[in-house]
């Protein structure tokens, strides 16, 4: 897992938990508490983490803090995806199809 790879995982988990240990990650990423502290300073240029000393201190993120959707699927993936949606019906085929609008370029959706 590439460093930025890993920032990206951890912008991921404090979306859904709020707030995590630098501990935790750390042992969660199979690194150093100091790559951690280089991440989350890294990452506090662009996204609201900080962290808290203290018995109840961790890592936080801005409780409405929503992360902007960098991430694309291409033309080709599309069309796998939509391959694959011919072969399921009900409510299988309208999650697939909710995953394909949701994760559609704006240039790909015209």
């Amino acid at each position: 897992m590439t460093a930025y790879e890993r920032r990206r995982e951890i912008v991921r988990i404090l979306c859904a938990r709020k707030n995590d240990t630098r501990e935790n990650l750390a042992f969660e990423f199979g690194v150093c508490i100091r790559t951690i502290d280089y991440d989350i300073e890294r990452l506090s240029l662009e996204v609201p983490i900080y962290t808290v000393l203290g018995r109840h201190g961790g890592v936080f993120i801005d409780k409405d803090y929503i992360p902007k959707q960098t991430h694309f699927l291409s033309r080709e993936q599309l069309n796998v995806l939509f391959q694959l949606s011919n072969g399921i019906q009900d409510y299988n085929a309208s999650i697939l199809e909710s995953i394909m609008d949701e994760f559609r370029s704006p240039a790909v959706r015209g």
